[in-house]
C-alpha cells in the first residue's frame, strides 16, 4: 500500500451520509483578506479600550456631583454594548433587542401608571378568547 501524499487534502467519500471526522480538514487555508484584517484590528483596538471605559463608568457611579447616575450608567452601558456589537458584526441584532427592551420598559411604565385599566382590558380580552373557544367547541358537538 503506498504512503499517503502529505500535500493532498483528505476527502470525504461521496457515498456516506455523515461527514468524516476529518471533513473539516479538506478545505485549503486561504490568505486573510483585508476586510478580516481590518475587523481584527478593530477588535484589537476595542479590546484595549473597552475595559478602562467600563472601569471609568463604574467610577462615575461614585462621583458625588452627578445626580442622574442610574440613567447615565444605563445610557453609557447601552452605548458600550452597541460598540461591542458593531465590532463583532452583530449590530442589527443588538438594535432590535434594544428596541424590544425599550418597548417592554414603556409598557411596564404604562401598566404601573394605569394598572386598573390595563388589567381590565387584559381580562376582557381573555374572556372574549375563552368565549370564542367555548363556542367553537359547542358547535363541533
Amino acid at each position: 500500500m503506498p504512503a499517503p501524499d502529505p500535500t493532498r487534502a483528505p476527502t470525504c467519500p461521496a457515498t456516506t451520509s455523515t461527514p468524516s471526522p476529518h471533513a473539516h480538514l479538506s478545505h485549503r487555508r486561504t490568505p486573510i483578506t483585508s476586510s478580516e484584517r481590518s475587523r481584527d484590528r478593530l477588535l484589537g483596538a476595542w479590546a484595549v479600550v473597552s475595559t478602562p471605559i467600563v472601569i471609568y463608568l463604574v467610577a462615575g457611579l461614585f462621583k458625588p456631583e452627578v445626580t442622574d447616575r442610574p440613567l447615565g450608567v444605563v445610557v453609557l452601558l447601552a452605548l458600550l454594548l452597541g460598540i461591542e456589537a458593531f465590532t463583532r458584526g452583530f449590530f442589527l441584532a443588538y438594535a432590535v433587542r434594544v428596541v424590544l427592551v425599550i418597548g417592554a420598559v414603556v409598557l411596564a411604565g404604562e401598566f404601573a401608571g394605569h394598572w386598573q385599566i390595563v388589567s381590565y382590558w387584559v381580562l376582557v380580552s381573555v374572556a372574549v378568547v375563552v368565549l370564542v373557544v367555548n363556542l367553537r367547541d359547542a358547535l363541533r358537538r
